[in-house]
């Protein structure tokens, strides 16, 4: 034993002398039957006069109980796959009797990369889904349920001579989608026999698993059909029609494998329940956080947006005993940027066990390595896995001071620097957010990066200096996307750092690559961010629109972009300044984009007196003219589509404007009116006008409106305005955080012929 010095010897045998320390149960060491009481994962520590016995309920649960003997009585600690801390001690003591433990989660794993890529660390802090190996006494047989349904129903094979098996979405079948996926039409009955003899078969071919997985694929093209509309209507539930088709493929799946399941994700649209359908007792649903705030444990009354997700988990639960969990604990869209989610993980994971949850997926940074503070979390979720009722801030203090020693201290004001930033800005960030949405900013980037700097300065060795480098990552990335800003001159539109952190900036490149740092957003290469950040570097083409009543900056980004507009005569701001906006420019812009054409191969402006008229023409023969136009009243929006190439083509044109609102309370939304005849509402954080909420239903239906009024409780009104036919209103969301309304306009599908034309137009007024 490292820890003690003692030189003990192997002796494999089923009966040998006492005094000894058994692993393997000390029933069939002694020739006798096991104990089956025990689950497969319960960990048996037995200690009499003749030793002390490590057991469990299987050779997994055997492994398990000598990797918890070793934390509970020797003081081991597994850091990291390279750092397991075994400290020595004079005397070992184990008193007397017998110790049970059985883990509440049966399903259990920490995505990060750092675990995912050494099986015997995953096996040490006892994850139990990739020890596939039988020296770490192989998986639980409970497979990740996840996006499958493309690998049952792949659009190559089928989507041919089989539209009708696909997604209807705005009057056509879908046969494209991201990353070739389309929803099926889940009211198919031929649907339901593909998937049912496909699932039979992978369960036959994965004797070793208990559950299959049918699970939509990871986009919101829902079919609209008749009769998958009419099921959803009926159970309030896009999650209606694809239960409908869990539940057939589950009776096949009993009548064939009466002691297997089916399960699916209750996902982002097919998170909230079905009213009236229950999902079969053959049927596991493993319920995704998505939407869940990450800061605030799930069960916080206080977070706006966790109260809404628990309900519709407490109602999931209420309906089956297979429970599961997928659980978000990163920011998946900057995932090596300082998040505040570290205090939450304890909290919510003994919420979930309380409420009879059967496993728990936590997914962090699992694609490569280099998120942020990786390792601790890691260390930090996986023992909270094994026993939710561990303090998580004892095994924060812990972790510090084994793995950074002398330079903890600075790590920890790092980590509190982090969560005091995101409180006092009342941030309720999710797992997607951009970095303004974490609470954070420039004056938080520049302490976090003096935390870190006095982290490497207190490192006593390359060792320990090696690992602060790694964890200082985060700050560095801090200092890109906060430090920065948004800067005009005569021609450009330019990020720029101040001059004493330009330095720090450059670096990152060469840091995250040094890490090994492959991507920075969940699906996307680093190369892709870090040839975004060097175009914003080098600034963007602009033009500067200016009248008695307004001023506009339009930039030559996607199909220009405005990204200043203000109204002279009342000084009213109708988007946010872009200081410290980030790189992609996700606050404070009005954008549009044209979906259906080919590649844009040219964008020609002209300036004139009212305005600026952009014409954009694509490689299908699609032609695009935008007109941006100052009228004393308005800032007009207009643009045709022509379709000057040979053959029918499909498109949409979708209009995001992100309006600031001017509020004293960045909980409270100011009042708007979506509707001539309809009084002003408040709509709650986190709300969205098209996604219907149990504790609030809001009658109106945007499709029908015509104009929002934001009535700003300081300061005059901003109204948007469009004709109804040509756009539809898609999304009005408030965002708390960044007091800004996301409003999204879309055309219908438009199929036009050769020679075809479409108009379409808004315009926004102050009054």
């Amino acid at each position: 034993l490292d820890t003690t010095g003692a030189e003990l010897p192997i002796i494999s045998t089923t009966r040998s002398p006492d005094q000894q320390i058994r692993v393997g149960g000390s029933a069939a060491l002694d020739g006798e039957d096991p104990d089956d009481s025990l689950n497969e994962e319960a960990v048996l520590i037995e200690a009499g006069p003749r030793g002390i016995t490590l057991s469990g309920g299987s050779p997994r649960g055997a492994l398990f109980a000598v990797y918890h003997f070793a934390e509970q009585f020797l003081g081991v600690r597994f850091l990291t796959a390279d750092h397991t801390h075994t400290p020595r001690i004079e005397t070992l003591r184990v008193p007397l009797g017998d110790m049970v433990y059985e883990p509440p989660f049966a399903f259990r794993w920490s995505y990060y990369y750092e675990l995912n890529e050494h099986p015997a660390f995953a096996a040490r802090l006892r994850n139990n889904v990739i020890i596939h190996d039988e020296r770490f006494g192989h998986s639980v047989d409970q497979p990740l349920i996840s996006h499958s349904i493309h690998e049952f129903v792949p659009v190559e094979k089928y989507g041919a001579d089989h539209p009708e098996y696909f997604a209807l979405v705005d009057g056509e079948r879908r046969l494209d989608a991201p990353r070739g996926e389309p929803q099926v039409c889940s009211t198919n009955p031929d649907v339901a026999a593909i998937i049912a003899e496909a699932a039979r078969a992978y369960l036959d071919e994965n004797p070793q698993v208990a559950t299959v997985s049918v699970s939509p694929n990871d986009h919101a093209n829902h079919c609209k059909c008749r009769n998958c509309s009419a099921v959803n209507e009926r159970e309030d539930s896009i999650m209606g029609s694809h239960l409908h088709l869990v539940n057939k493929v589950a009776r096949a799946i009993a009548e064939s494998h009466p002691d297997r399941y089916v399960g699916t994700l209750a996902y982002w649209r097919t998170r909230r329940p079905p009213r009236r359908m229950r999902p079969l007792s053959n049927v596991r649903i493993q319920f995704c956080t998505f939407e869940a705030c990450t800061r605030h444990a799930i069960d916080d009354p206080d977070c706006p947006r966790n109260v809404v997700v628990r309900r519709d988990l407490d109602d999931w639960l209420a309906l089956t005993e297979e429970g599961w969990i997928w659980h978000y604990i990163t920011n998946l869209r900057i995932m090596d940027l300082p998040f505040p989610s570290l205090n939450a993980i304890e909290p919510t994971l003994r919420y979930f066990r309380d409420r009879g949850v059967k496993g728990v997926f936590a997914q962090g940074n699992g694609r490569c390595p280099g998120g942020e503070l990786a390792d601790l979390r890691n260390y930090v979720t996986s023992r909270l896995l094994w026993n939710p009722d561990e303090d998580a801030k004892q095994l924060t203090s812990e972790f510090l001071e084994l793995h950074y020693q002398a330079a903890a201290p600075a790590i920890q004001r790092y980590i509190d620097a982090v969560e005091a930033a995101a409180d006092e800005a009342g941030a309720h960030p999710w797992c997607y957010v951009t970095a303004q949405e974490t609470g954070l900013g420039g004056d938080t980037a520049r302490l976090l990066w003096e935390h870190m700097e006095s982290a490497k300065e207190q490192a006593a060795s390359q060792e320990v200096r090696a690992r602060v480098e790694k964890a200082a990552l985060a700050a560095r990335k801090g200092i890109v996307e906060w430090a920065g800003f948004w800067a005009s001159d005569d021609d450009l539109f330019q990020w720029r750092y101040p001059s004493e952190l330009a330095e720090v900036a450059a670096g990152y490149a060469e840091a995250a690559q040094g890490l090994g740092v492959t991507r920075s957003e969940e699906f996307t290469p680093i190369e892709f961010y870090l040839q975004q950040l060097e175009h914003a570097q080098a600034g963007i083409p602009l033009t500067r629109l200016e009248s008695d009543e307004w001023r506009l900056i339009v930039v030559e980004e996607g199909l220009h972009t405005v990204v200043d507009l203000i109204h002279r005569p009342t000084g009213t701001r109708l988007i946010h300044d872009m200081a410290g906006a980030g790189i992609e420019m996700e606050r404070g812009t009005i954008r549009e984009s044209l979906s259906g054409a080919g590649a844009l191969e040219s964008a020609d402006a002209e300036v004139n007196d009212d305005g600026v008229t952009v014409r954009f023409s694509f490689a299908d023969g699609a032609q695009l003219i935008r007109n941006i136009t100052l009228t004393p009243d308005a800032v007009e929006f207009n643009g045709e589509l022509f379709n000057n190439g040979a053959e029918e083509g499909r498109y949409r044109i979708m209009a995001r404007p992100r309006l600031s609102a001017v509020t004293n309370d960045i909980h409270k939304s100011p009042p708007v009116r979506v509707a001539p005849d309809e009084p002003p509402q408040r709509f709650p954080a986190w709300y969205t006008l098209h996604a219907k909420r149990a504790e609030q239903r809001v009658e109106t239906t945007p499709r029908r409106a015509e104009y929002l009024c934001f009535q700003q409780t300081e300061g005059p009104d901003t109204r948007l305005e469009w004709t109804r036919g040509q756009l539809r209103l898609e999304q009005l969301a408030w965002h708390s955080t960044l007091s800004e309304w996301l409003v999204r306009l879309t055309s219908p599908t438009l199929s036009l012929k050769p020679g075809g034309r479409f108009a379409y137009g808004y315009r926004l007024t102050v009054k």
